[in-house]
């Protein structure tokens, strides 16, 4: 998938662009839904630190409904188009 050149200057100016509707409300759903049952299970105090430093919810980082959010959307190719086909890291976590 190709950018328009506004978006590649939005993205050099300002760092970042909108896409919206690239991921579908569903998965976005679905995610919220893992990260939230997640939190409610709060977290140890021996590994606050550790969470601190990675992440709040180290039991999601490679599950689906969460790499889905860019592997499985428009989101990997847009991101491509602005960084070079190929050119992306091999996302292992979310």
């Amino acid at each position: 998938m190709e950018t328009s050149p506004f978006s590649k200057k939005q993205f050099h100016e300002n760092g970042y662009c909108i896409f919206p509707n690239v991921i579908p409300g569903l998965m976005i759903k679905s995610a919220l839904k893992a990260i939230n049952a997640s939190l409610c299970k709060g977290m140890p105090p021996s590994e606050i630190e550790r969470y601190n430093s990675r992440s709040f919810c180290p039991e999601l980082m490679h599950d689906p409904r969460l790499m889905g959010l860019f592997l499985d959307t428009s989101a990997y190719p847009i991101a491509e188009s602005f960084i070079g086909r190929g050119k992306l890291k091999d996302i292992q976590e979310a």
